[in-house]
């Protein structure tokens, strides 16, 4: 593994039952799909990209590696694991799928921060943001174990890693709506979103 990269480990693999389809794959008016737009945000940033789904199929026009969860029924938290465990560099940033609004500027910062940590996460309006996080090889072990006690909380990882947290004044200069932050559960989130970011590009 190397020490200076970064990898991007993208999960696609929540079941969009509120959506009522594929989050990842929700087209924006130009024609980009969520993934697509999330790809082109880390590309400038990480040295790889992986993509962890049990769906390859829907996700081959990207053009991605992509692996599929090497602990089955683990939820986010097996996907993580599964990223860190093909991921080439030490640390990888952790999104998932269903950040339409994410922002390069806040990536560049998590990512420019001093690497003495297992875990970095955002912590934004008093929640941890473990799925746009950045996760060190590392955590794979307190992961495994973890998961093998069939505690699938990701949250609860700072509680045995060495954890930088961010909190989100540090974030607002780049980014003063948070919106690199808010995922799309519903059709009101996803047409909300299109809205801010169709506000954002006049």
């Amino acid at each position: 593994m190397t020490d200076d990269g970064l990898s991007a480990v993208l999960l696609a693999g929540g079941k969009s039952s509120r959506m009522g389809t594929n989050k990842a794959l929700l087209t924006f008016p130009d024609g980009m799909t969520v993934i697509e737009r999330i790809t082109a945000t880390v590309r400038e940033l990480c040295s790889e990209i992986l993509l962890i789904t049990n769906t390859p199929e829907d996700y081959r026009f990207l053009g991605l590696p992509m692996h599929r969860d090497a602990i089955p029924g683990a939820s986010s938290l097996g996907g993580i694991y599964t990223g860190l465990l093909h991921a080439t560099n030490r640390r990888a940033l952790v999104l998932s799928c269903d950040l339409p609004l994410l922002k390069a500027a806040v990536l560049r910062h998590l990512a420019s921060l001093p690497f003495d940590y297992d875990l970095l996460v955002p912590f934004i309006h008093g929640r941890q943001q473990p799925l746009h996080a950045i996760y060190a090889s590392t955590c794979l072990e307190a992961i495994r174990r973890q998961i093998e006690a069939g505690d699938l909380k990701i949250i609860r990882l700072l509680d045995s890693l060495r954890g930088l947290v961010v909190d989100e004044h540090d974030l607002a200069p780049l980014d003063p709506r948070l919106t690199s932050f808010r995922n799309i559960n519903t059709p009101e989130d996803w047409a909300e979103a299109q809205e801010l970011d169709q506000a954002s590009r006049q």
